[in-house]
């Protein structure tokens, strides 16, 4: 019987062995396809770098501090056509206000118009408000696109003098995280 249980070990053996070696192979070929690519943050890091190399008064000083998360970037409501509109006409209304709060004091210069310019005034901001209403709502239904990438990135570096100062900005980067759109820093 222990010789019958050897010879189906043995039979069984070397099939598990071929197996185990094709799983094992195969998630190496997983693992090395993953891993060909680089990552969001890889991107933008080389990028932010390349461009600290030429704007950088002593890029020798370089010293890498800490870059954040890459995020998406979405547009925003206040960016769009109608977002504009309706701020342009808050801010006119608003300004109507303001000037025939004004002018409503002056019976002498505009006569019979101050009643007018009194009696319009709280229209004038019935019409705001519900312009405003109208605004916070589409602002808070506004579904933004997708625009591409943002990270913080902090680093140290010499300044002009040659003294040390840590330099934290904000930079924004196309959809495929090709080319830097915008930077804006966050030093005070």
């Amino acid at each position: 019987m222990e010789l019958m249980y050897d010879l189906i070990q043995e039979n069984h053996q070397p099939k598990e062995n071929k197996l185990m070696k094709k799983i094992i192979l195969l998630v190496c070929a997983i693992t090395a396809l993953c891993s060909c690519g680089k990552s969001n943050e890889d991107k933008a890091r080389e990028l932010i770098e390349a461009k600290l190399k030429t704007t950088m008064n002593d890029w020798n000083s370089y010293e890498f501090v800490e870059m954040s998360k890459v995020d998406s970037v979405f547009t925003l409501f206040m960016h769009s056509e109608e977002a504009k509109s309706l701020d342009d006409q808050i801010s006119k209304t608003k300004s109507k206000i303001s000037e025939y709060s004004v002018d409503k004091d002056f019976p002498l210069l505009y006569g019979a118009r101050t009643k007018v310019m009194a009696d319009s005034i709280p229209i004038l901001e019935q019409i705001r408000d519900s312009l405003q209403n109208l605004y916070d709502k589409k602002e808070e239904a506004y579904k933004g696109e997708f625009n591409g990438y943002k990270t913080k990135f902090t680093f140290r570096g010499n300044n002009k003098l040659g003294g040390k100062i840590l330099t934290s900005s904000m930079y924004l980067f196309n959809k495929d995280i090709t080319e830097i759109t915008y930077e804006f820093s966050l030093d005070k």
